[in-house]
């Protein structure tokens, strides 16, 4: 009952925008195939508008469908990351896929712009639908971090990364350089951060008006762990 509460608080309004937007992209395929590209509509749009309206329904059931076997329902959007783009992707594949075979062998052969170009809108409505919030809420931490405490990480590794994410998350440090001790990673970037020697730790702290350091570096000499 609880899950089933949840669905339509939360759930039910992306089911709801994914028929619509599975709809609407090859809708919008067809436009931009027959009007855009020879810049005046073409009389064949019409033929082909029939097919797609008439299989719009059946085909927005098959979406949900394997939208729904792919968890893309009931997920914490807001905590989005590769393993989700990865499901996405993959339904929205098998879904084309499933358009192309029904079409031809139910209606008619589409242009293959129509797929192609269906393909790739859909994929990015339905992402963005999940993602749209993921954004929202990084938006409103990155403002909410105007207050935060600039911080300065020491290690340029997947430790170091992995602090980096952390702080990003919450809304108490803002990460502005990474002090790398091995100075190999010295002058590029780590997630938009700097990366900087040792050396110029002081002058990153100066300039950056750190209130605080994470040593995420567990190689790091004993002297300028006692130096920080």
């Amino acid at each position: 009952m609880d899950k089933f509460k949840r669905f339509i608080k939360y759930d039910s309004y992306i089911l709801l925008l994914d028929i619509v937007a599975v709809s609407a992209a090859h809708y919008l395929a067809l436009l931009l195939r027959f009007s855009i590209n020879i810049g005046k509509v073409d009389p064949l749009i019409e033929k082909y508008l029939y097919t797609t309206t008439h299989f719009a329904p059946f085909y927005a059931l098959i979406c949900v469908i394997v939208f729904f076997i792919f968890r893309l329902y009931g997920g914490m959007w807001r905590y989005a990351g590769i393993g989700d783009v990865n499901r996405i992707v993959i339904a929205n594949v098998i879904t084309s896929i499933i358009n192309v075979v029904a079409t031809l062998l139910f209606y008619e052969r589409m242009p293959i712009t129509y797929y192609v170009m269906g393909t790739v809108i859909q994929l990015i409505f339905v992402a963005f639908i999940r993602f749209a919030y993921r954004l929202a809420v990084l938006e409103k931490r990155h403002v909410s971090k105007y207050k935060a405490a600039n911080a300065v990480i020491i290690g340029a590794g997947e430790n170091g990364n992995q602090v980096i994410k952390m702080l990003n998350v919450g809304i108490s440090y803002r990460p502005v350089a990474v002090i790398d001790s091995t100075g190999k990673y010295a002058g590029q970037m780590i997630d938009g951060l700097p990366i900087c020697a040792k050396e110029e730790f002081e002058k990153v702290i100066a300039k950056s008006k750190a209130k605080i350091v994470f040593i995420a570096d567990n190689r790091i000499d004993e002297e300028f762990r006692k130096y920080i």
